[in-house]
């Protein structure tokens, strides 16, 4: 007698099976998807915040150096060379080889320049800040006829009389990237002594 054996089970998924997988796998993209995205907005926002540091740091390099080489400033002064807008014209007559230089800082569309002239032409131009507000500069003197002694506004001339030079400015709200982070508006001061 022949015996009928049961068919054997061939190898495979039944269609519930690929159903679960699938949703589960939609499950796990979905979430790692959204991990992505909000690592690379948050990578975007640090790399701006890192830009918006350089750019002061830049700043509060260069501002001290020309009014320590400054020989007389004026404030805010036209510009003498380039285009944009004067917040301080400083001139320098002590440079190696005895040409006389001016360098001004000044706002072009929006952003904080540092020009240096070389008579009427531009030597050299540097976007140091690219977003800024409100800069103001004023020349300072210490003052001992105030309680307690502090530093009072005074006019750029005479030169000799000026104890520092002070840039003040505003680095606007910086909404940063969709969903990510955000540098609130900043005031930023910078002073420089003439030698």
């Amino acid at each position: 007698m022949l015996r009928v054996l049961p068919l054997a089970r061939e190898g495979g998924f039944t269609l519930v099976e690929l159903l679960v997988a699938t949703a589960i796998m939609g499950i796990v993209t979905s979430t790692l998807g959204f991990s992505v995205s909000g690592m690379l907005r948050s990578s975007a926002g640090a790399r701006e915040r890192v830009a918006r540091a350089h750019d002061t740091m830049m700043i509060g390099f260069q501002f001290p150096n020309d009014v320590n080489a400054a020989s007389g400033a004026v404030v805010p002064g036209t510009a003498p060379c380039g285009n944009g807008t004067p917040v301080l014209t400083l001139t320098t007559s002590n440079v190696a080889g005895g040409a006389a230089r001016t360098v001004w800082y000044g706002v072009d569309a929006g952003a904080l320049v540092r020009t240096v002239c070389s008579g009427s032409a531009v030597a050299s131009s540097a976007r140091l800040v690219d977003r800024v507000a409100d800069p103001v500069a004023s020349c300072e003197a210490w003052s001992t006829a105030t309680h307690p002694a502090s530093f009072v506004g005074v006019g750029c001339a005479p030169w000799a009389s000026v104890d520092r030079v002070v840039l003040t400015l505003t680095l606007p709200a910086d909404p940063g990237p969709a969903g990510g982070l955000s540098d609130a508006a900043r005031s930023l001061t910078l002073v420089g002594a003439p030698s």
